[in-house]
């Protein structure tokens, strides 16, 4: 759609897949989210990505150095997003030393916009654990 031009539907496209997610169709989306996403993805499609962007393949893969990242970290999947994520928050929640995954209800891969007030307990309840913790 983009190499044709067609931003609208790309960026609608877009919305389906993140906004929406795989379980919901757009009347189920709070419509401010979805008019502040599109809104967003429409300008960011808007920029012209470099024609000569070099790719470094790194080795070993990022995904074999998980790990190595000690961090304090904090995977929320929203419970709407697709499975596949799902899969992704689990792995790196299981590879990395001090990571920890949770579960937000009533949103997808946006679920910081769709579930804010719950989406910034979490976060304040994790650093303030680390507060606690004195890291």
């Amino acid at each position: 759609m983009l190499e044709k031009g067609d931003i609208e539907g790309a960026t609608e496209l877009n919305l389906r897949m993140w906004v929406d997610g795989p379980l919901r169709v757009a009347q189920d989306v709070n419509a401010t989210v979805r008019q502040q996403v599109y809104e967003m993805q429409f300008q960011a499609f808007k920029i012209e990505e470099p024609e000569e962007a070099e790719l470094v393949k790194l080795d070993p893969p990022a995904s074999e150095r998980l790990s190595e990242i000690v961090a304090p970290t904090l995977a929320i999947f929203g419970e709407l997003d697709w499975p596949e994520r799902f899969n992704i928050v689990s792995l790196l929640a299981g590879a990395m030393p001090n990571a920890q995954a949770l579960t937000l209800a009533g949103g997808a891969h946006m679920v910081s916009m769709e579930q804010p007030g719950e989406f910034n307990r979490l976060l304040l309840e994790f650093w303030r654990s680390l507060e606690q913790a004195g890291e």
